[in-house]
């Protein structure tokens, strides 16, 4: 099985559990085809901590302040949740 045969399973298996269970869900679903290996998978965790975050462009500013006066080059917010 390819990955892009994975990730279309992985799709269709998503959606089709959702709707057999019935699950009113309101919010809009996006798959994206990412990999540990590479960029991708800090960029779409980004994507998704962003959508999350309200005042983010106050963050954005407090944060570009932070790497101004710092010698740190590039700063990620993600979240992780730990047991």
């Amino acid at each position: 099985m390819s990955v892009i045969d994975t990730f279309a399973h992985v799709q269709t298996r998503v959606m089709d559990d959702l709707q057999e269970e019935s699950l009113d869900v309101e919010a809009q679903l996006r798959f994206h085809l990412t990999s540990i290996y590479d960029h991708t998978i800090h960029e779409y965790f980004s994507q998704v901590i962003q959508r999350l975050i309200e005042p983010l462009p106050y963050l954005e500013d407090l944060l570009n302040v932070f790497c101004a006066v710092s010698p740190i080059a590039t700063v990620l917010v993600s979240s992780f949740l730990t047991l």
